[in-house]
């Protein structure tokens, strides 16, 4: 997605047992897309590696002052971000109506190194969302909080340090 995000979301779905995830652009273009428990732990993941990867750039080596940094750059992030504004979706949906279930996930960085996390359905088209610290931060906490409202069971460790985003799946109980 080339354009800048005017608006994130997330809600579950029990019905599909999924997290419906949308971004509004500021064209007015919206892309949806299902996310699964495992898609969930993946994107964790990668999450963690894009804040390890500005923690460290700040921190120049310092393991002290990554975690802080990172623990500073979170807390700003969530205490700063709009949770009060209802979502407003787009009036465009190059994806299609029905919102893409998403299967791979990657991390790229472009020439002039900005980082971006491209999101994939195992055919087809899907979105790269362009990161920044904040930006890494604010998704991590709307997903955080949609997968506590869904009760799935998994632990999503914070995005900082030492764990930097390690994701696990309860263990279940017959």
């Amino acid at each position: 997605m080339s354009n800048g995000i005017r608006q994130l979301n997330a809600s579950f779905d029990p019905l599909q047992d999924r997290i419906l995830f949308s971004l509004g652009a500021q064209d007015g273009n919206e892309f949806r897309f299902w996310i699964t428990r495992r898609y969930l732990l993946l994107m964790w993941t990668m999450l963690g590696r894009v804040a390890t990867m500005f923690a460290d750039s700040r921190a120049k080596g310092d393991p002290l002052k990554r975690e802080a940094l990172a623990e500073i750059a979170h807390h700003e992030a969530q205490n700063t971000a709009d949770f009060d504004t209802a979502y407003e979706g787009g009036t465009r949906l190059p994806l299609g109506a029905e919102p893409v279930l998403l299967a791979k996930i990657s991390i790229k960085q472009d020439q002039a190194g900005r980082t971006s996390l491209s999101l994939l359905p195992d055919q087809g088209q899907g979105a790269d969302i362009g990161l920044d610290e904040r930006m890494t931060h604010l998704l991590a906490g709307l997903l955080q909080r949609t997968a506590i409202a869904a009760e799935w069971q998994v632990t999503l460790s914070p995005l900082t340090p030492p764990s930097m985003g390690e994701a696990t799946a309860s263990p279940k109980l017959h």
